[in-house]
């Protein structure tokens, strides 16, 4: 993971610093533009997004202070006995230190390839945006992802703002489990709805990840456009 850098902000209602907002360019270690202008017949600008498109995140990491602290950590081939066996050379010469908002006074750093916060749960959530085309009235087909990762993948479709605190506005699908083989995953889906996304997540589950390439949404549109 290489941060372009990380920014902790209080939000919502909090006082003191609750989250941090972070630039990801996983996908791409030269830093490659992530919108591509490329001009068609009619001179009209269309902008592309690469595969290395940077990535935001927003995390509840509550600290006061966050800074880069040059440590050197070895790793469990070299002897040591760390938990950072999946670090790579650099995050084990220096890593992103963060000083807890809780009375603890704890100081924990991400580690690249640990996947728990002391021992609980991290909760991941991707979300997608609802395209043009499924902002009408569809009706569902199927997913089908290829994504890697561990444990079981939560999959649903979001309907309408997805404000409705019933859950009637949320379609849960089959979870489908991971593991490290790069295949396509595929789940049946039910449901007619319009303004329709997708929702990954890892269920909050210690040690369960994953690291989504595409997904194939089929649906099949009933109406016309309002």
């Amino acid at each position: 993971m290489v941060w372009a850098g990380a920014d902790v902000e209080p939000l919502n209602d909090a006082t003191v610093p609750s989250h941090v907002i972070k630039c990801n360019y996983e996908e791409s270690e030269n830093f490659e533009p992530s919108i591509h202008q490329i001009t068609f017949g009619d001179n009209t600008g269309v902008g592309i997004a690469t595969p290395f498109a940077r990535k935001w995140s927003v995390d509840d990491m509550a600290a006061y202070v966050c800074t880069r602290v040059e440590r050197k950590i070895p790793s469990l081939a070299a002897g040591g006995h760390s938990n950072s066996s999946g670090a790579d050379a650099l995050t084990r010469q220096s890593q992103i230190m963060f000083g807890s908002s809780s009375p603890d006074g704890a100081v924990n750093a991400p580690i690249p390839g640990i996947f728990n916060d002391n021992g609980a749960g991290i909760d991941c959530v991707y979300e997608t945006v609802s395209i043009a085309e499924l902002m009408r009235p569809q009706q569902l087909g199927g997913l089908s992802v290829n994504a890697i990762g561990y444990g079981d993948l939560s999959t649903s479709v979001i309907l309408g703002d997805g404000k409705d605190p019933s859950g009637r506005n949320e379609i849960k699908l089959l979870a489908m489990p991971l593991d490290l083989v790069r295949s396509p995953k595929a789940v049946g889906a039910r449901g007619i709805g319009e303004r329709l996304r997708l929702r990954f997540s890892n269920g909050k589950q210690k040690d369960f990840w994953f690291d989504l390439k595409y997904a194939d949404f089929r649906t099949r549109g009933i109406a016309q456009s309002r």
